[in-house]
């Protein structure tokens, strides 16, 4: 995802404004982004996604952690616990320069509820600017139509908001080349 905003970032049509979005895994990348490369983003937007991959594996559904499992063994690996640490964007909520919006169901049993509650707490330890909000009647993803509506009026607005609006603060280069 860096890699790819470092491209776009070099294209003739981008004007530097870029945002991350991203569900469940997508959602745990845009976290990751926003630690690892905090100022090439304007917002965030994570639904569903993980901040602490140790907890999610001991909380989480069988899928998920048979999945994490194969991918990077066991957290309780003591030669497998710093990657687990490390890789957990919880842990570097500092570091967040823009706005994020978290959205995630209640009912969620592959990236359970108490991995959002986490990041948002280290997110308001940090001062940082964010929104959640919380689907009591949804799991992994939405399954009702109201709350995909919402979800995505909920994401353009943010976006407006933080990247769009952002678009008059900018200052413009004159036609001389001064800037305005």
């Amino acid at each position: 995802m860096i890699d790819a905003a470092r491209w776009a970032l070099e294209q003739p049509w981008c004007d530097g404004r870029l945002a991350i979005y991203g569900g469940s895994y997508g959602g745990y990348l845009v976290l990751c982004a926003l630690v690892e490369e905090p100022g090439l983003w304007r917002a965030g937007v994570d639904l569903y996604g993980d901040s602490e991959i140790a907890e999610s594996f001991r909380h989480g559904d069988r899928p998920g952690r048979l999945d994490l499992a194969r991918q990077m063994g066991s957290p309780d690996d003591p030669e497998r616990a710093p990657n687990f640490r490390r890789g957990s964007p919880v842990y570097r909520a500092e570091r967040i320069e823009a706005p994020v919006l978290i959205l995630h169901g209640r009912k969620d049993k592959r990236v359970v509820p108490l991995m959002t509650e986490r990041m948002v707490e280290a997110l308001e330890i940090e001062g940082k600017h964010h929104e959640v909000h919380w689907y009591d009647d949804e799991g992994h993803g939405w399954e009702k139509r109201e709350n995909r509506r919402d979800a995505y009026k909920r994401t353009v607005a943010f976006l407006k908001r933080h990247v769009l609006d952002q678009l008059d603060t900018q200052p413009t280069a004159d036609a001389d080349g001064t800037s305005a």
